[in-house]
């Protein structure tokens, strides 16, 4: 079996009056159409991202996130709505969440590898992964559209976490390259958002609620 390199797109936004965060859709291979994606959350997913995302805010002394039920059926529906071409953006979030969104996509130029689906710990260290473009001696907004799912994790505010995942194969036989692609979506929403504050106020919220890691 031959194998391709995950291809990752990120994107994360929250509720917050003044920031509007754009990404790249998630690449597709030419030629081939999705099949439609279920949902693959499971108890162990749900553990996982938990175990994950309080890694990261212990290590930037952030209080734990408790999983909230609510916010993952919400995280559902996301998920299968980012899966569909050009749906990979925050368009109709509703009010009080913060949302991070991450693709992974698997290639494989035999026809019978079975769908494995990107893990939850994938997601959250594509997310942390931007903590290294954050300036904390300049806190705020001004590096959103490359830290906003890093603060978005470590924001010591939010207090809740739902995350979801929905994923499959997609149809239409193998794309110009050689490849049968298999796709995932994750989808985490955070309660109450992060990257949120008052006109203002914005450095102060920021250097508030996103800490450096404990040395």
């Amino acid at each position: 079996m031959t194998t391709r390199p995950i291809r990752r797109s990120v994107l994360a936004a929250a509720a917050a009056t003044m920031a509007m965060m754009t990404a790249a859709q998630p690449v597709w291979a030419d030629g081939q159409s999705l099949r439609t994606m279920s949902d693959q959350t499971t108890s162990d997913f749900q553990n996982e991202c938990l175990t994950a995302i309080n890694a990261y805010r212990t290590k930037h002394q952030a209080p734990p996130l408790t999983i909230d039920q609510k916010a993952v059926d919400y995280a559902k529906t996301r998920a299968l709505r980012s899966s569909q071409p050009g749906s990979f953006n925050h368009d109709g979030l509703a009010q009080g969440y913060g949302e991070s969104l991450y693709s992974g996509s698997r290639g494989t130029r035999d026809p019978n590898t079975p769908y494995t689906p990107s893990t939850c710990k994938e997601a959250v260290e594509s997310w942390y992964g931007q903590a290294g473009h954050y300036d904390f001696n300049n806190p705020g907004p001004d590096q959103a559209d490359e830290t906003s799912s890093f603060t978005q994790l470590v924001w010591r505010a939010t207090t809740a976490v739902g995350c979801a995942r929905a994923g499959g194969a997609r149809e239409g036989g193998p794309a110009d390259d050689g490849f049968y692609w298999h796709d995932t979506f994750v989808v985490c929403d955070f309660t109450p958002p992060g990257n949120f504050y008052v006109r203002g106020e914005a450095a102060s919220a920021y250097a508030k609620n996103v800490l450096p890691a404990k040395s």
